[in-house]
């Protein structure tokens, strides 16, 4: 098989029908006439914690595209976590959602991995491994995907002091000796 040759693919907007390489989301024609997000000036601030963006002038970003900027996406891609996701779907073989007894099929961070990645960099807990608070495995749990896009809903603003400082005054013991 040649992957020296250009595969082609249809553009995304609907109506469209332009051929554009398959790299690509939309033709230039479509690109240029789809209104910009930032097009009044005003800067969209992110609340802390938050993912950056999945859209980039107007086109949707890639799973793989948002994880090459994003360094805690990037570990949902990590070695480690591919070996740690199926013993955390084996400790948590049903849905921790109150009467819920449908299968777990996402392993989800209870404190956003992002708010206890941030609060152990800041506490310089883990100095040879900066990402290391998203693997703490007390922070993880099973949920079935009703419950996992309901959970993130009702996440959005929500305060984690309390539970970041009790999670990683395990963590504090250890690092003070």
């Amino acid at each position: 098989m040649r992957t020296d040759m250009n595969v082609m693919r249809l553009c995304s907007t609907p109506g469209c029908g332009r051929k554009i390489e398959s790299t690509a989301q939309l033709c230039d024609e479509c690109r240029a006439n789809r209104p910009s997000r930032s097009a009044d000036g005003i800067k969209e601030n992110r609340p802390v914690g938050a993912a950056p963006s999945s859209y980039r002038d107007g086109v949707k970003l890639s799973g793989a595209e948002r994880a090459a900027e994003d360094a805690v996406l990037k570990e949902y891609g990590s070695w480690r976590w591919k070996k740690l996701r199926p013993l955390a779907l084996q400790k948590f073989p049903f849905c921790d959602a109150l009467n819920c007894c449908k299968p777990s099929r996402i392993v989800d961070h209870i404190i956003p991995a992002r708010l206890v990645i941030a609060a152990a960099q800041a506490e310089r807990l883990f100095p040879f491994n900066p990402m290391e608070a998203f693997y703490i495995m007390e922070n993880l749990h099973g949920l079935c995907d009703e419950h996992h896009n309901q959970k993130h809903r009702e996440d959005k603003g929500k305060d984690w002091t309390v539970e970041i400082e009790k999670l990683l005054q395990r963590f504090r013991k250890k690092a003070t000796g």
